[in-house]
């Protein structure tokens, strides 16, 4: 009894491996267009919205092309360190965004803070002249982290 298997043309069989690898391309592109992307931006502003008070703000930006839910917006120092989490609205200036917050895509929400309550709560949190940066974390569960460091010291009163 001969048994012969025919595996056809090398070019058959090339053709066959490109298509599975194009199909796999394509996949993988589709599914990164549809993450969840926030670029968080932390920075002091003076006046707004109190007046000549000095204040940070933090900004969320959505760059996806979907809607997000922003649940939680804070402070960290550095990775293992606890996070300082701003959940009510008191600790907002007037004509932030409210937490939480559905940010349509290419659209930004805007998160006011009181510089000198913010300065009291990080020195009470991890001590004096520490750097930190702003977060948010979306409805999905992923945290967005503001890429720039921000040093956090007292106001000199006049």
């Amino acid at each position: 009894m001969d048994i012969n298997i025919d595996f056809g043309n090398i070019w058959e069989a090339l053709s066959a491996v490109g298509t599975i690898g194009a199909v796999v391309v394509s996949l993988w592109l589709a599914r990164r267009d549809t993450k969840k992307k926030i670029l968080v931006n932390l920075s002091p502003g003076i006046g707004m919205g109190i007046g000549s008070d000095l204040c940070l703000t933090l900004d969320a930006v959505n760059i996806s092309d979907t809607h997000l839910e922003i649940e939680e917006v804070g402070f960290f120092y550095k990775k293992n360190a606890k996070k300082l989490v701003i959940m009510g609205t008191q600790a907002l200036v007037d004509g932030s965004a409210e937490i939480p917050c559905r940010v349509a895509p290419m659209s930004k929400a805007m998160y006011i803070f009181n510089y000198d309550n913010i300065v009291n709560s990080v020195h009470n949190e991890w001590g004096k002249n520490v750097r930190i940066k702003g977060y948010v974390r979306d409805s999905v569960g992923n945290v967005h982290f503001s890429k720039k460091r921000f040093k956090v010291k007292k106001r000199f009163k006049v």
